[in-house]
């Protein structure tokens, strides 16, 4: 094994070991039908996007119905109250909203004259400074080669902040989310693995986002339920910022990206 791939093993495996993630307490899961809303602003789009379904065991097998029928609004820092219409998907999309960091944002979603309320006040955009590869030939003989990539960016000071890294190689979606906070580390520079091995003559888009705490809060429940396995006696479903028992979450993100050419 070479040098480089042996330093970078070792980093990954002291930042796995290390990062810095709350602990959350989580809710018994409830066998009763109940109302799932995912509700996700977006602020280099402008978009706001929500999935409102029903399931009767949100970690269970049997698959969510898709509820078409909500009333929903979303009110702006202003107050103004805009309604999101439903699509030809099922999905309920409103574009463009202007969301402004360091406001507050509502969501009010209605199903069955049942009302659920969210807030969440959106983040403050943070700018991913590199990433940096090193290029490692295969394991075994026959394999391919691959880089090994590290997200760089500065921690903006004096504020509470929450992360995602999201990759896409060749416009698709890969590597499992990783969910970081500047607890312990404000100001300081973070340096992140991506855990997924990118090819010779990948391109790949690497973004960081700057994420609500309540978005933060709401995944890093969900992975800890997850690693208990959807076998498990007692499983967990995460708690979001939604009142009146509804699951789910309602978030605004903002990111920056840097696309390399392998």
């Amino acid at each position: 094994m070479n040098k480089k791939l042996t330093y970078i093993l070792g980093l990954i495996c002291i930042i796995f070991f290390t990062s810095c993630e709350d602990i959350i307490d989580l809710d018994l899961a409830n066998s009763e039908p109940r109302v799932v809303i995912e509700a996700v602003a977006d602020m280099n789009t402008s978009t706001i996007v929500v999935d409102v379904s029903l399931t009767t065991e949100f970690f269970g097998e049997a698959i969510p119905n898709q509820v078409t029928d909500a009333n929903i609004i979303f009110r702006n820092a202003a107050g103004e109250e805009i309604e999101v219409p439903v699509g030809a998907d099922g999905r309920y999309t409103l574009s463009p909203i202007n969301v402004v960091s360091g406001e507050t944002y509502e969501i009010e979603v209605t199903v069955d004259d049942v009302t659920y309320r969210a807030e969440t006040e959106a983040p403050f955009p943070v700018d991913l400074l590199a990433v940096d590869t090193i290029f490692n030939e295969p394991f075994f003989e026959g394999g391919d080669p691959f880089y090994q990539s590290l997200y760089i960016w500065q921690d903006a000071p004096g504020q509470e902040n929450h992360y995602q890294l999201r990759t896409f190689a060749n416009d698709t979606l890969v590597g499992p989310f990783a969910y970081y906070d500047d607890d312990g580390l404000d100001g300081q520079t973070f340096v992140r693995p991506l855990m997924y091995p990118v090819e010779v003559g990948d391109t790949v888009r690497f973004q960081l986002l700057s994420i609500d705490e309540e978005t933060y809060d709401y995944f890093i429940q969900l992975e800890s339920a997850l690693n208990q396995g959807f076998n498990s006696t007692t499983p967990f479903n995460p708690t979001g910022n939604f009142d009146n028992d509804g699951l789910g979450y309602f978030g605004i993100n903002v990111y920056n990206e840097l696309m390399i050419q392998f």
